[in-house]
């Protein structure tokens, strides 16, 4: 993969959503008052926010594909059919404005977003 298409994932993945007229004029500008380009620290605001939007699952479903799981070993893994993941997944595409798992993955390594921040449970020795 060459670096500039992805650098130009990256852009994507950082990028808002844009309206069909902007994406259509293939332009980089938000709409609103003072349109213009995003600077970088607004991109990083603008993801963080957006990640934020994401559920629990949603974001436990990202971990897993980011992994390397299929829909299917993802569904398996949490007891769903692998439909359902793939609902999962299109809102979290819908949320974050990616268009493949590829942008999620960029997305996600970026940003740290799927990092488990939870205590982890000490191991089970089996005596109580």
């Amino acid at each position: 993969m060459r670096p500039q298409t992805v650098t130009a994932d990256v852009r994507v993945a950082t990028r808002p959503a844009e309206t069909s007229s902007n994406a259509s004029a293939g332009s980089d500008l938000n709409s609103g008052p003072g349109a213009g380009p995003l600077s970088r620290h607004d991109a990083v605001l603008d993801a963080e926010a957006r990640i934020r939007t994401l559920t629990a699952r949603e974001r436990e479903v990202c971990r897993l594909v980011a992994e390397g799981m299929t829909n299917k070993q993802v569904g398996d893994h949490l007891f769903v059919s692998a439909i359902t993941i793939r609902h999962h997944l299109s809102s979290v595409f819908r949320k974050l404005s990616l268009q493949s798992r590829f942008e999620l993955i960029v997305l996600s390594y970026r940003y740290q977003f799927l990092v488990q921040h939870d205590v982890s449970r000490p191991a089970r020795s089996g005596v109580r």
